[in-house]
């Protein structure tokens, strides 16, 4: 299954599910919150994912779920600190966060 997408003005949201979490093999983790923000201005866009390693998220969907509602309020945050500098994009841009908020790429 894929997330389902939604659009809010110039974000696109992906919303996950413990059904639809997105493993990244070059993160071993699974990515449980992301948002591209898409310039007003070119084509180039900010794509900010939220991952969780296997360990953090366990086997039990409970967890999963309660990992991917924890990373929203943080997904929001990260938008609202970046959303300025896409307008000054020269490229398209891929940040990964962890669950705490630190950025690992």
């Amino acid at each position: 299954m894929v997330a389902e997408r939604r659009r809010v003005g110039n974000v696109v949201y992906y919303d996950y599910t413990s059904a639809t979490i997105d493993y990244q093999v070059e993160l071993d983790a699974f990515a449980v919150a992301r948002a591209d923000i898409y310039s007003t201005q070119h084509s180039h866009r900010l794509i900010l994912a939220i991952v969780a390693t296997s360990a953090e998220l366990s086997a039990d969907r409970s967890a999963i779920d309660d990992t991917i509602a924890r990373a929203r309020p943080l997904l929001e945050r990260l938008i609202e600190e970046h959303r300025a500098m896409v307008d000054h994009l020269t490229a398209t841009v891929f940040w990964v966060f962890n669950v705490a908020g630190q950025r690992l790429h």
